[in-house]
């Protein structure tokens, strides 16, 4: 609980900042969303996650988004707005993190897999979440 008050103060600080500095949003609202996931809050995810995914900034800051992008999947099958949406989410990010080839996303590759291939086999089940660094 306490990364989400910290990303929540660092998404208020951000704001106040100029725009052009707003580019700095992504990571933390990534963040925000991928607390409120496993604080089994998928519902309240979606918004900050599809904020960030919305947002168009440089390479340097949009290396979170595919990240968040399987988040938003995650978010949308558990709180059950989009179980078939979510799967269409996940293969997306699957694929964008892929594509970059970047050792610290590498990780969630076979997350991903397990969240494509057994979600709807299993009653609820979605793949669980690696571990925090």
């Amino acid at each position: 609980a306490g990364a989400l008050a910290d990303y929540q103060q660092a998404i208020a600080a951000i704001e106040a900042q100029p725009p052009e500095l707003h580019v700095h949003l992504v990571s933390s609202l990534v963040g925000l969303g991928d607390a409120l996931v496993r604080l089994g809050r998928p519902a309240e995810a979606i918004a900050p996650l599809t904020r960030a995914l919305a947002m168009t900034v440089p390479p340097l800051y949009a290396r979170r988004q595919p990240v968040g992008r399987y988040m938003l999947a995650r978010a949308l099958a558990e709180s059950k707005r989009d179980v078939a949406g979510a799967v269409l989410e996940a293969r997306a990010a699957r694929a964008a993190i892929a594509e970059r080839g970047e050792d610290d996303d590498e990780a969630w590759l076979p997350v991903i897999d397990a969240f494509i291939a057994g979600h709807g086999r299993r009653p609820g089940g979605v793949a669980p979440l690696p571990p925090r660094r």
